[in-house]
């Protein structure tokens, strides 16, 4: 993957601001463990689990969930985004394990197995072909425990790729008294179902305003491409759950390992 199709890249270089494009960064980790911690409940019952978040960027849900009394291992592509969420755990209180690695190579890259796989915040739609994604929900199968629970959240494209929208609308935020702008832009592509997206974080400083820009590419994924490639690879109860079901902000899939 190269050019502005290198998540890697993108990652590494806007780690350290990636934080800015919530409100209150710590308090939406907090937040989405909880949420990711009732998900898990209703599969599964309580307990101390054992996850791996194998796309865990600067930590928001792995963090959230190591709170919550998981045992968390978070791995990411990006060793800067892995580094900033080591530092975020630690400044959090948050006890859990670290590690980089390609979620279509955990199988050779993480040790052990697990209760819960997860996979967030629409990560999966870097891979931009069947083969690449066939490989990776292997490689997420072969490290998860017997009956073990895959969590996936993913963006709802159905509606954007009629609508072909040209990016998100500027959300204006505050923190400790100075303002950002966060938005993207979206340029889609006339031959595949993917679009270029360019991330934008404006800041406010006492001499005026910083930018912060990234730049990737993003396949516009589709539900039934996902469920399909899910039972290819040999996954058992495979379903879509919309937000007002799962009671997360974007649909969420789950699928057990047999």
């Amino acid at each position: 993957m190269t050019g502005d199709n290198n998540p890697q890249e993108f990652y590494d270089g806007f780690a350290e601001d990636y934080h800015l494009i919530y409100p209150d960064w710590q308090s939406s980790a907090r937040r989405q463990g909880g949420e990711v911690r009732d998900l898990i409940t209703a599969f599964k019952g309580s307990g101390a689990f054992s996850v791996l978040d194998c796309s865990c960027g600067i930590g928001t849900q792995a963090i959230g969930l190591a709170l919550e009394g998981y045992r968390v291992h978070a791995t990411d592509l990006s060793s800067r985004a892995v580094a900033r969420a080591a530092d975020s755990a630690a400044a959090m209180g948050a006890e859990l394990t670290f590690g980089t690695a390609d979620f279509r190579h955990l199988d050779e890259q993480v040790d052990g197995t697990f209760d819960v796989v997860l996979s967030f915040d629409n990560s999966l739609a870097h891979l931009q072909t069947d083969d690449d994604l066939a490989q990776a929900f292997a490689a997420m199968k072969a490290k998860l425990e017997p009956d073990g629970l895959l969590l996936i959240s993913l963006r709802d494209y159905g509606p954007l790729l009629k609508e072909k929208p040209e990016g998100s609308v500027p959300r204006v935020m505050e923190l400790g008294g100075q303002k950002r702008i966060y938005f993207q832009t979206w340029q889609w592509h006339d031959d595949a179902p993917a679009y270029t997206t360019d991330f934008f974080v404006l800041k406010e400083s006492s001499t005026g305003w910083e930018v912060s820009t990234g730049r990737t590419t993003l396949r516009a994924l589709e539900k039934e491409t996902v469920l399909g490639l899910l039972k290819g690879a040999g996954f058992k109860d495979v379903a879509w759950l919309l937000p007002h079901e799962s009671g997360y902000h974007q649909p969420v899939v789950s699928a057990r390992s047999l």
